[in-house]
């Protein structure tokens, strides 16, 4: 063997003063002892010699035993090296995989003489080192599952060729065998000791697992600087205070560890105090294998006078070892900065990969790995024409340089070249058929002070996303407990898209590490699993609800909607537990929009998964009734004797003066319907594509809350003025004139999310959060009459077919009929929450509520009777239309459930599934006039961001998929269709126009908060609320903005 060759390891050795310590070992805190040069020179030469004698050809790699002291390890890899042989270091996790490995073809294994109990193996060797017993045995082929004559004929066993083989993590898959070359490995070792500037009075730490190839690196970094090795034994590693003192008193200058291994052995202030304190001589931190540490985190371990220099290093086991090294230079003026913008940047200089090592090439490729890119984000390739490895069956000399590997990492090239790390390629999941990148969220949430670390998992049997974190111990941290800490981080998350909102978020002590000192990804899976993450049904809903509301958990009191809890949280927190339980919990959705407390919901919940039947009781709560307050700032007199003709809202247009005394008709395209819809309308109502092109804010309504409702649009008989009043979760009622902008602000003591049904004389009947409706004068704030149910009252009334009484649900499980005149009770009928709009049926006199059990019943108008009931498996949001002339009904469940019945009795016709969520109200279309073989037709939006619009053919036997339309967000409010086009309001504030004939986009426009009020289209203008506390009224022409203060 050529020791000369510049690319063996056994050349860059540095045997210049054989009488420094070369290995320094540390069995106990007060228990060591020192190896010289001259020593293991000398026992280096004996193992060669051994070896020699052993047949080159019939064993190119020699097993090390786990057994062996680790301060014996060095040695033996230098008589391996020398002899011509490669190493493969045999973990008890490993050993039976590489034993049995073909293209190893390992004959031979160095084990401790106490340890080795196999006697069917051939001792060739007994011999004493460092003072320990060892012997070199020879593996009995019985203990093989493979024939050595298997890799006879190979041609890679080239007597220097290796130097060692290694596998992979297995972090991206099945673990892989690495046959690492010294050409791979060497120049390594020389750039970085010129890097570093190594010199034989540096004293380096062996603490990396020798499974991990930075092992190897730290070996050989401190021989051929002719440095001291520093090796700690197995018993101290499990002792980290004791660890700790070791490295900080015997004046270590050199550590390499993985980020999470850092810190899985100490914590923040402990490191600040000792190995990174102000007289610390430690002089590098090497941090690699991992995500860089969160940049907080570093300047907090970190003190402000300590001169360690810290660096990111980049590389992968198939070009062994390092490819990158980037030294990361902190400002410590943004430690504590909440600056966005300046953590952003530290991420950014943290995550450079830096400058590339020598014999080493990037590419970077399109995510699709295809093409090489020059500027932009893709997949980073890692290559080499000299540092090649062979990867479990491969033959090197089968390779054509320059040989690339794929990382599996996600990284952006910017003009000049410069590369930053963005993530794994796994760390991109699709959530709700949307891409995420979990790398995100996860440096999101580092850019709280009390964040260390945190890890993300997305459970795929489960759908879930679930976040780990630990915090940083310190006494301001320990003062809060872990509710409150949680709670931090969701009002922080928030900022984020709700796409990205994890399911569950849970603090960690510790995170375990794997035994190359990487974060331990399946025990996290584990713990994202419900048997690992909850002992029983009652802490798993706590868990689940503590996911979802930004509150302290600890008060059993607290109530779902008071503590920010929506419709959309009721929802997710029910589908979790059904998905994970296996188990219907039919009445959860209802009793959260009740507002019920935590414990009556885990009662209920853990009755309801016991089996013990627990009927929906009637809240008890009581509300104080307040005076309604008149806030307009105008007072301006009009008449208010009028009869109202017509009304718009969510998708519907009510016709008070058609053939029969009340008709609810959908805005339609065909003529018949068009005619009912635009009777005592100009023809400007018919919009024309080319203004859509340009939409403008006209006026804006401050109701200094978020207004979810959706407006109505209304015109009285005895004039053509149009009026539009629609209410907020402050209790105020806007109510303006459209043609002069007069405004009239009626505030109510409860939120108000219902829409307003208007009759006649100026007159609005709403519910609201305090568990009344009212019959209030939309200008002067007069209250006709009030009635009380028990809860919430979020179901826009309608009226009946007479025009003489009014029905809507309550949360309080009740239907209720009022006269319209005074308000007072005519019947009410117990069946379950509700907040759909009811549909009325003059031809039966009867009257539709869907529920959020999951239940369609029809009631008689005149009595409350049920007629019939149909039960669905899921609550019900979206109100229920009409088809077919009026002859069957369709609802849809929120689980995307789509079901025909025939309104006369609730028989089932057909059904079939979307798949995804829908809140959204369905909105039938006529098709007659078009082609008289199709029906109607009936949009549907998703709560996934889609669009469908159906169309029945074959009397509404089959029905046949128009076009699907695919929106940037959720959708929640009811489309608006006209005779052309389709509007549609997205989660994110988008208004976007469609034509409703092909599905083509026609133009679109951003509000300034999110929308989950339905819009109004009307003459050019579109009326529509938002979540930045505004009425909007936006025209597709105008050049004018006003707003309204």
């Amino acid at each position: 063997m050529d020791l000369h060759n510049k690319s063996n390891l056994m050349h860059v050795c540095n045997w210049n003063n054989l009488e420094n310590v070369a290995i320094e070992h540390h069995h106990s805190i007060n228990n060591s002892f020192l190896i010289n040069y001259f020593t293991v020179r000398k026992v280096e030469r004996k193992l060669r010699n051994i070896l020699n004698c052993i047949e080159l050809s019939s064993s190119q790699f020699i097993g090390i035993s786990s057994n062996i002291p680790t301060f014996c390890i060095p040695t033996l890899i230098l008589g391996i090296i020398s002899s011509g042989r490669a190493f493969v270091y045999l973990s008890e996790d490993s050993q039976h995989l590489l034993l049995n490995d073909p293209n190893l073809n390992i004959q031979y294994i160095f084990s401790s003489q106490n340890s080795h109990k196999n006697t069917g193996d051939k001792v060739i060797k007994k011999f004493v080192m460092h003072k320990k017993s060892i012997v070199l045995i020879k593996i009995s082929k019985n203990n093989l599952q493979y024939h050595q004559e298997i890799n006879s004929q190979k041609t890679d066993n080239i007597a220097n060729e290796f130097a060692y083989a290694i596998t992979t993590s297995g972090s991206t898959g099945v673990p892989s065998i690495v046959r690492v070359t010294h050409a791979s490995i060497v120049s390594n070792i020389l750039d970085l000791r010129r890097i570093l500037n190594l010199t034989s009075t540096d004293k380096i730490a062996h603490l990396t697992p020798l499974t991990f190839d930075p092992s190897i690196i730290e070996i050989f970094l401190s021989i051929s600087s002719g440095a001291t090795l520093v090796t700690v034994s197995d018993k101290l590693k499990n002792y980290p205070h004791e660890l700790l003192m070791v490295l900080h008193n015997k004046c270590i200058t050199f550590i390499s560890s993985t980020p999470s291994l850092l810190l899985h052995r100490w914590s923040v202030t402990t490191l600040n105090s000792t190995i990174l304190g102000k007289d610390s001589h430690l002089r590098v931190l090497l941090l690699g294998g991992e995500p860089f540490l969160n940049p907080r985190t570093i300047l907090k371990m970190k003190h402000r006078e300590n001169c360690t220099r810290i660096f990111n290093i980049y590389g992968i086991t198939e070009i062994s070892c390092w490819a990158s090294i980037n030294e990361i230079i902190f400002n410590y003026n943004t430690a504590n900065d909440d600056n966005d913008d300046d953590f952003n940047n530290m991420i950014i200089q943290c995550n450079k990969l830096g400058t590339i090592l020598s014999a080493t090439l990037f590419q970077v490729k399109d995510l699709n790995g295809d093409n090489i890119i020059k500027e932009g984000q893709g997949l980073l390739y890692i290559g080499s024409d000299t540092r090649i490895c062979a990867i479990d069956n491969e033959i090197i000399s089968n390779l054509n340089p320059p040989v690339f590997r794929c990382t599996g990492d996600i990284v952006t090239i910017d003009k000049i070249g410069e590369i930053t790390f963005d993530g794994r390629q796994d760390c991109c999941v699709k959530r709700f058929g949307k891409k995420i990148y979990l790398n995100q969220l996860e440096c999101h949430l580092k850019k709280l002070n009390l964040i260390e670390d945190c890890h993300t998992i997305f459970n795929y049997s489960t759908s879930t996303l679930h976040l780990f974190f630990t915090t940083i111990n310190n006494e301001k941290q320990l003062s809060n407990d872990e509710n409150t800490i949680i709670n931090m981080i969701w009002t922080h998350l928030r900022k984020l898209p709700p796409i990205m909102h994890p399911d569950y978020i849970r603090c960690l002590k510790k995170f375990k590490v794997t035994e190359h000192g990487k974060i331990c990804k399946d025990t996290l899976r584990k713990l994202s699993t419900v048997k690992e993450y909850h002992n029983d049904i009652g802490n798993y809903f706590e868990s689940i609800w503590k996911s979802h509301l930004p509150i302290i958990i600890n008060d059993k009191t607290s109530r779902f909607v008071d503590t920010g809890g929506t419709s959309i949280i009721a929802l997710e927190i029910s589908s979790k537990l059904t998905d994970n339980m296996d188990k219907d919990f039919p009445l959860l959705i209802g009793m959260l929009l009740e507002n019920k407390t935590l414990s009556e919901c885990r009662n209920y919940v853990v009755n309801q998964y016991e089996k013990i039947n627990s009927s929906p009781t009637k809240s008890d709560y009581h509300y104080e009734y307040k005076k309604p307050e008149l806030i307009s700032n105008r007072k301006n007199i009009i008449d208010t004797n009028k009869n109202c003709q017509w009304q718009k809202c969510k998708g519907k247009f009510i016709n008070f003066f058609s053939t029969t005394l009340l008709q609810e008709t959908l805005i339609t395209n065909n003529q018949s319907s068009s005619s009912l819809l635009f009777q005592g309308l100009n023809n400007d109502d018919y919009t024309n594509y080319t203004s859509l092109k340009n939409i403008e804010f006209l006026h804006l309504y401050n109701l200094t809350k978020c207004v979810d409702a959706s407006p109505t649009l209304f015109k009285y008989v005895s004039n053509d003025d149009i009026f539009v009043s629609v209410g907020s979760h402050s209790g105020i009622i806007c109510t303006v004139q459209i043609s002069n902008n007069y405004t009239w602000k009626v505030k109510l003591p409860g939120r108000i999310e219902a829409s307003i049904l208007i009759i006649d004389n100026f007159k609005g009947i709403v519910g609201c959060h305090d568990g009344f409706i009212y019959c209030v004068h939309l200008m002067t704030g007069e209250i006709h009459w009030k009635f009380q149910t028990y809860n919430i009252v979020k179901c826009l009334a309608v009226m009946c077919s007479q025009r003489q009484n009014i029905f809507f649900g309550s949360y309080d499980h009740y239907i209720y009929c009022l006269s319209m005149k005074d308000g007072s009770l005519v019947w009410k009928q117990c069946a379950a929450s509700a907040c759909a709009t009811p549909l009325i049926d003059d031809e039966t006199m009867s009257v539709i509520f869907v529920l959020l059990d999951g239940n369609c019943i029809s009631l008689d108008q005149i009595t409350g009777k049920i007629r019939w009931k149909y039960q669905l498996t899921s609550p019900i949001f979206s109100s229920p239309t009409f088809i077919n002339n009026n002859k069957i009904l369709i609802i849809a469940d929120v689980n995307g459930n789509i079901v025909a019945l025939r309104k006369d009795s609730g028989e089932k016709l057909w059904n079939f599934n979307t798949s995804e969520h829908v809140f959204s109200d369905l909105v039938t279309i006529n098709n007659k006039h078009v082609q008289k073989e199709i029906n109607d037709g009936f949009i549907i939006a998703t709560k996934s961001g889609n669009v469908y619009r159906y169309d029945f053919i074959n009397d509404y036997i089959e029905r046949k998929l128009t076009y699907k339309i695919n929106c940037k967000s959720s959708i929640f409010a009811s489309p608006w269709i006209d005779e052309r086009f389709i509007l549609i309001a997205q989660e994110n504030g988008e208004l976007q126009f469609f034509n409703l004939n092909n599905g083509t986009s026609l133009s679109t426009f951003k509000l300034r908060g999110e929308c989950f009020s339905s819009p109004v289209f009307h003459q050019n203008l579109i009326f529509v609320g938002s979540r930045d506390n505004n009425l909007c009224i936006l025209k597709t022409d105008s050049k004018l903005c006003q707003r309204d203060t």
